[in-house]
């Protein structure tokens, strides 16, 4: 009988200095390498190992290897089917919606923008029930200039803007009317690397 194991890998990007360069291809699979400067290059690594492969090494080659096994937590497939699960649920809230008369503005697969209230047994703390983030407030001005990138000014004149690459709520009421007239914005964010 034979037995196959399905192995996830998990894909990691380094920078390393390149006097440890060799700890590294002695230790992960390689997939591949830049180098940046003098001292350092990137390195595109599998973070995964096969112990019992890296154990059959160490013992061949009496090198002492150094393995970074750490557990896939994520899979693409699940991720893509949530997702497209939340899309179908927002398509039958939508159909809904525009059957009771209610007008749509902006939709995401996890947030909606209207201009009447809701139904109240759609809004609640419950699984599958939408969530008030606004608490009963209401929106003054709006705008949806595309996927994830829209601000909003509530009734007590707080501004809230969601763009993509921008963190949550740094951008002025100004400058979301700017952008939304054609303007662009620089916006200096802390550098994030994974």
């Amino acid at each position: 009988m034979v037995i196959l194991v399905e192995k996830k890998t998990l894909i990691e990007t380094r920078n390393v200095l390149n006097e440890d360069l060799i700890n590294y291809f002695g230790s992960y699979t390689i997939f591949s390498e830049i180098k940046i400067n003098e001292n350092i290059t990137t390195i595109l690594m599998s973070s995964n190992l096969d112990y019992s492969l890296l154990n059959e090494l160490k013992q061949e080659t009496n090198l002492e290897l150094v393995s970074g096994f750490r557990a896939v937590k994520s899979h693409v497939g699940i991720a893509s089917a949530v997702t497209s699960y939340a899309r179908i649920e927002m398509i039958e809230l939508k159909m809904l919606l525009i059957k009771l008369g209610i007008k749509l503005y902006y939709t995401d697969t996890d947030s909606i923008f209207v201009d009447k209230d809701l139904p109240h047994y759609l809004i609640g703390k419950d699984l599958g029930q939408l969530k008030d983030e606004l608490s009963g407030s209401v929106i003054k001005k709006a705008y949806f200039l595309g996927i994830k990138k829209y601000g909003y000014l509530d009734e007590n004149n707080e501004v809230h803007s969601i763009f993509s690459g921008v963190e949550r709520n740094t951008l002025s009421w100004t400058e979301i009317e700017q952008i939304a007239n054609g303007f662009t914005i620089s916006k200096t964010t802390k550098p994030k690397f994974f």
